[in-house]
């Protein structure tokens, strides 16, 4: 009796590892997909150039040269944490970043420009799945790198989302927390845009029917 149940149920799983394989192509791993803006004409709006798996509100699309002749900041060498070029939020306040599908394991670079005092514009992330609010975080000024400017690394862990919002914020006296300033343009720079697929449906039946397989194989030490 016992064998022809653990039959029945070793058929069920079997069927749905195949199915699970249908269904996910049997891809494996989810896909890394880098996004460095190198490949881009320097000075153009990245709006209007096609990115992987990902389309970006308006914002100027520029190399370090670039940087050195617009703003006058010593960049070369300093500024870009892959290849020489990102985007410097001025031709809007806000980047936006809107993923063709769900996504995972979202990370990028940014780089806070200085104010007229000596401190720095943070940058406020925030991430959403449909309309929900996923993840919000906002980076630390205080946080310095080779350039002498505020750079950090920001990701959002453990979530999948959709969309991801950057905007600056600046600590002025008076306020609770982060101010908000939507209209400040020319006061970040991101780079290096890192994000992961979400795994199709099918791996999820994929992996629960191998495991299931596993606990029916044959065991050691008792007969």
């Amino acid at each position: 009796m016992r064998s022809r149940r653990v039959g029945r149920i070793r058929g069920v799983a079997l069927a749905c590892l195949a199915a699970g394989l249908v269904a996910s192509g049997a891809t494996g791993a989810a896909a890394v997909t880098v996004v460095d803006f190198d490949a881009l004409a320097p000075f153009g709006d990245v709006a209007l150039a096609p990115l992987p798996g990902v389309a970006a509100s308006s914002a100027l699309v520029l190399d370090e040269a670039g940087v050195v002749d617009l703003l006058g900041f010593p960049a070369t060498g300093t500024w870009a944490t892959s290849g020489d070029q990102g985007l410097l939020n001025s031709l809007a306040a806000t980047i936006t970043l809107s993923f063709d599908a769900p996504v995972r394991d979202v990370s990028l670079d940014v780089l806070g420009l200085p104010v007229g005092d000596g401190t720095f514009h943070g940058v406020r992330l925030r991430a959403w799945l449909g309309g929900a609010l996923a993840f919000e975080t906002l980076s630390d000024p205080t946080l310095l790198g080779d350039s002498g400017l505020h750079e950090q690394a920001l990701a959002i862990p453990e979530k999948v989302v959709d969309r991801v919002e950057l905007a600056p914020f600046l600590v002025e006296t008076g306020c609770q927390e982060a101010c908000e300033l939507p209209g400040e343009a020319t006061s970040f720079w991101l780079d290096t845009l890192v994000f992961s697929a979400v795994p199709e449906p099918g791996a999820g039946a994929l992996l629960a029917a191998a495991a299931l397989l596993r606990g029916l194989g044959p065991r050691g030490g008792r007969r």
